[in-house]
């Protein structure tokens, strides 16, 4: 039985190992997400501020000939000012990941676009994700292993209340008390327990017992919180992908919307806070879509 629980605390240790190594791999895959869905808001948010420069030479053109009210200038100016001030926020933002990416990874990474990356492959069957997580999980190891445990130690203290059985053989040659005295051979068979003080063994078994169930109950739980995460993930993995889907096919209509209203601009047929708010909706699209493919390849 001790040998038992020297090998289960061995055991717990190398999966204490395994769940920090564990968590190290989750942050360093959360910081990279965030490191490129970042930069792929700072290059929307750079094709955001170039159509407000476009836009804003555009219209002092128009006003200078003018084509165009003054106020128009004034509204394309104060979204070009708001474009560059979100612009350097995404920058900003970049900078923050990368750098916690190099911390966490130990390295420079390279990131790409995830523009154009496809999408991760489908679990047809989230069963079997469920049933790799469970068996690969180290909390659940960890807790197996002390529910484990908890028996050895009931096994410990039932050996410890077991009665102990002895034998002793003895040869006597001579003796102190009876000169000459013949040889003497003596058989003991003894007996001897250790029930501790008002039999507290007894006890220790009904504590150890209870600690085994309090560990069963807490595999239990592990087991129930990691279904949930699962099932949460391939929620959200399901659900990413259709708006992924989604967005990409919204960016379409709004570049699309954006050229057809800037030519009907021309043709005095819109407004150019019109042309404004389309351009705005278009760069709202581009940062939407960059998180939710960030989401999903998370």
């Amino acid at each position: 039985a001790n040998l038992s629980r020297a090998q289960l605390r061995e055991a717990i240790q190398r999966l204490d190992d395994d769940a920090l190594r564990l968590a190290l791999a989750l942050r360093v895959v959360q910081a990279w997400s965030d490191a490129v869905s970042a930069q792929s808001s700072v290059r929307a948010h750079e094709l955001n501020h170039r159509t407000h420069l476009r836009l804003f030479a555009m219209v002092e053109r128009r006003v200078q000939a003018g084509a165009s009210a003054p106020s128009d200038l004034d509204l394309a100016q104060s979204r070009l000012h708001s474009a560059s001030a979100e612009l350097e926020t995404a920058r900003l933002r970049q900078e923050t990941a990368r750098n916690n990416l190099t911390l966490l990874a130990g390295r420079p990474s390279e990131l790409q676009s995830l523009h154009g990356v496809p999408p991760p492959p489908a679990i047809d069957e989230p069963q079997s994700a469920l049933g790799q997580a469970l068996e690969r999980n180290p909390q659940i190891g960890k807790a197996e292993a002390q529910w484990r445990l908890a028996g050895a130690e009931i096994a410990t203290v039932q050996a410890s209340a077991m009665p102990e059985v002895y034998l002793r053989v003895e040869r006597q040659s001579g003796s102190y008390g009876y000169p000459n005295a013949r040889p003497q051979s003596r058989v003991f068979l003894g007996l001897s327990t250790a029930f501790g003080a008002g039999l507290s063994n007894l006890s220790d078994i009904e504590a150890a017992r209870a600690e085994q169930r309090a560990a069963e109950q807490e595999l239990q739980s592990q087991r129930l919180s990691l279904e949930e995460q699962v099932r949460t993930d391939l929620f959200l993995l399901d659900a990413s992908t259709r708006r992924r889907a989604l967005l990409e096919q919204a960016r379409r209509v709004n570049e699309e919307v954006s050229s057809s209203w800037e030519r009907q601009f021309l043709a005095d047929r819109k407004q150019w806070q019109d042309l404004m708010n389309s351009a705005r909706d278009q760069a709202m699209t581009d940062t939407q879509l960059a998180d939710a493919i960030g989401s999903q390849q998370l």
